[in-house]
């Protein structure tokens, strides 16, 4: 058996990468899951054991894409599995734009072995390296022990999280739990929406054996995951009497609540002699508008900054 966590069903998928997590199971002892593409190989991993599992990152040109995974068992029997996605390339995002973020420390469930001094620097530096938020300031450490001083270990809920989010003057709460055995580590993040306290996106990851070096890379995979599921997105953005229509919708990421920009740059400064950019154009919100009812391929918009939108225009997520 094969068991695969990731995009299917011609899911938009915005980067140079898709994830995916994998379970594999047989009876008879494993051997090797392999990804493949009109029979060219994309990936290999050898296995051993009756069970085993990790993640996948396979790197993808834009474009429509079957991918085809095979288990195959120590007697040679196969499963097979077909996942359809497509790949865009991401839009300019100019990190002064990102979303604001906290991130709560990682909490353990009480029947996992202990976590690392490292964990909790080592998950922040893989969103922070991730780029894709605009993390609060970590001072804000000694209100965030103080919250969750309240809450039971292994578990900081939605509501709980929501509150830090808003004291803190936080859009989303990153929370994260992780557990860890004797030979595998796994990480269940949670995206907060802070007004609302609605829980919008989930992922995770795993990883057979960690430790040392391993460890960066299996955050660097709770990143990307987290990434994949709350991506960066461009697309058309038409006036409405009374909500914008955005050709974007659930199949290429868009979650409710989600903020779009309309976006000017100011003029550049330029070397009269050379031509040379000397500072960019500051960059200007005209509009911004938020996901509140969608579709697979439309999302239904509220201004809720700025000004209205009058024509065409290109929105950038937050």
């Amino acid at each position: 058996a094969l068991t695969l966590d990731g995009p299917d069903d011609g899911r938009v998928i915005t980067g140079r990468a898709v994830y995916y997590r994998y379970q594999a199971a047989a009876d008879s002892g494993l051997a090797a899951v392999t990804v493949s593409e009109q029979g060219s190989e994309l990936a290999r991993v050898e296995l051993s054991g009756v069970r085993g599992g990790g993640m996948l990152a396979l790197p993808l040109a834009p474009g429509e894409h079957r991918l085809s995974f095979a288990l195959t068992g120590s007697d040679g029997r196969t499963s097979t599995s077909e996942r359809a996605l497509v790949m865009v390339p991401e839009p300019v995002h100019d990190r002064r734009l990102r979303a604001t973020a906290l991130l709560v420390p990682l909490q353990a469930p009480v029947d996992s072995a202990a976590m690392t001094p490292d964990d909790d620097p080592r998950f922040a530096d893989a969103v922070t390296r991730d780029g894709r938020f605009r993390l609060v300031d970590q001072r804000a450490e000694s209100v965030i022990t103080e919250t969750l001083g309240l809450v039971e270990a292994g578990y900081v809920d939605p509501a709980t999280a929501a509150k830090l989010g808003r004291k803190l003057q936080s859009r989303y709460v990153v929370t994260g739990t992780l557990r860890r055995g004797r030979g595998d580590v796994e990480c269940f993040v949670r995206l907060i929406h802070a007004e609302s306290g609605r829980e919008i996106a989930a992922a995770d990851a795993y990883a057979p054996i960690a430790g040392g070096s391993r460890d960066a890379e299996f955050f660097a995979f709770v990143a990307a995951r987290l990434r994949q599921i709350f991506p960066v997105l461009q697309g058309p953005l038409h006036p409405g009497s009374d909500v914008a229509r955005l050709d974007l919708g659930e199949r290429h990421g868009v979650v409710e609540g989600m903020r779009f920009h309309v976006v000017r740059r100011g003029e550049d400064l330029i070397d009269a002699k050379s031509g040379e950019v000397l500072l960019p154009g500051e960059p200007r919100i005209e509009s911004t508008v938020e996901a509140r009812r969608l579709e697979a391929q439309h999302s239904g918009c509220a201004l809720v900054g700025g000004a209205p939108v009058h024509a065409d225009e290109q929105a950038v997520s937050e």
